[in-house]
């Protein structure tokens, strides 16, 4: 199948940060288990758990459409529109499978999806791949995103180019620090509580100290639709960024707001 390790790498990257947004205390785990082979093919059960808040099981099913999520509270409080769920049912459909879902409120859930792939007998060969790339010393980032593992993957990639960064959970807070620190460009999330990322694309656009409302914004989506992008331009963001992120494309991107010390 083209491109599936990428559909495989979106499907658990979507489970797994859905299990550590809803998990304040107690664990996420992944795994994997081989569940049968054959001369031909490998059946491989792929497994999220959290003890997280749970989910109701009247909500089990409706929480796999889009723009839902189990209940209105979480929206408010965790962030976020429902459309990691809906997108890890549509790329399951790829891989001719579904997502089993064993979930209990105030306890956790298990997210659990089984794949066959086929066996390669032949010469496996592999691509040197490396993040390492020229520094960016000097470059001053604020990343505003709400989501544990795009923070840590950010803070680990922008160290490795020598970029300062800044890190805040929601909108309001992103325009709170621009109004107190000076930054090269902002990493604004669209969907996160308290203040989404347009919103405060907005706030910040209407500042009127003209050197801050005029910062570079890109945003950082897991939807690239045509109403997103659309919505993305008209509020004043620059550039987006799919998730999950792509190392070259990421880099690309802040090259573009770089400036070489002399």
């Amino acid at each position: 199948m083209p491109c599936s390790y990428n559909y495989l790498t979106q499907i658990i990257y979507n489970l797994a940060g859905n299990a550590i947004k809803f998990t304040t205390e107690g664990m996420v785990g992944v795994s994997v288990k081989v569940l049968a082979e054959t001369e031909d093919t490998i059946r491989v059960r792929f497994a999220i758990t959290d003890t997280g808040i749970g989910i109701d099981a009247d909500r089990q099913e409706a929480i796999f459409d889009i723009f839902t999520q189990a209940s209105s509270d979480t929206t408010r409080k965790y962030g976020g529109t429902g459309l990691g769920l809906a997108i890890v049912k549509r790329l399951l459909k790829l891989f001719h499978s579904s997502v089993q879902l064993d979930s209990q409120p105030g306890k956790g859930s298990a997210f659990c999806f089984d794949i066959d792939f086929e066996l390669s007998r032949g010469i496996v060969v592999t691509n040197n791949y490396s993040i390492a790339k020229p520094s960016m010393k000097g470059l001053k980032l604020l990343i505003a995103e709400d989501n544990n593992i795009n923070i840590l993957l950010l803070e680990k990639l922008l160290a490795k180019w020598d970029i300062q960064t800044a890190v805040v959970f929601n909108g309001q807070e992103a325009l709170n620090k621009l109004l107190t620190d000076s930054f090269d460009g902002v990493l604004m999330d669209i969907h996160m509580p308290v203040m989404d990322g347009y919103e405060a694309t907005l706030a910040i656009r209407a500042l009127t100290d003209k050197i801050k409302s005029q910062i570079p914004i890109i945003a950082i989506t897991a939807s690239v639709s045509g109403d997103v992008y659309s919505r993305i331009r008209e509020v004043g963001m620059q550039d987006f960024l799919s998730k999950p992120f792509q190392v070259d494309q990421l880099y690309e991107k802040l090259q573009q707001l770089y400036k070489p010390v002399a």
